[in-house]
């Protein structure tokens, strides 16, 4: 034979008078009603999370054109997920795009390098790369 469960019910009261259906916790009263400044805290970090940004409140983007301001940005968004402003599940993405953006940079940066390298030797091997412009001696 199965032993039934035993359930307390929150000694509470609703709005509506009614009594509170949810479970008891050891103090008599259901999560909500032992904190009654915790529906309000979980329904504002609710909302700030689903909130979207609109284009004319939200700070400008930042010009993300070198390792230096990437790394301004990192920094700037492990204050936000720190302080509880950006989530980190919002992070984690953000930080796939700078990997991306840091790539990129890197990527360009060699390929300039190499143009400038590819280009000193062409003017070497013409005999234009002696040390007053002209032709080697």
């Amino acid at each position: 034979m199965k032993k039934a469960r035993h359930h307390s019910q929150c000694r509470a009261k609703t709005k509506d008078g009614k009594p509170c259906r949810a479970a008891a916790r050891a103090n008599g009263l259901c999560l909500f009603h032992g904190d009654p400044n915790l529906a309000s805290e979980l329904g504002r970090k609710g909302g700030r999370s689903k909130r979207q940004v609109s284009a004319e409140t939200a700070d400008p983007l930042p010009s993300l054109d070198t390792m230096k301001s990437v790394h301004e940005m990192n920094k700037r968004l492990f204050d936000e997920v720190y302080s509880g402003e950006t989530s980190r599940s919002d992070a984690s993405t953000l930080v796939r795009i700078l990997k991306s953006i840091t790539d990129s940079i890197r990527f360009t940066d060699h390929e300039q390098r190499l143009i400038k390298l590819e280009e000193a030797r062409a003017q070497s091997e013409n005999g234009s790369g002696g040390p007053d412009g002209g032709a080697p001696v």
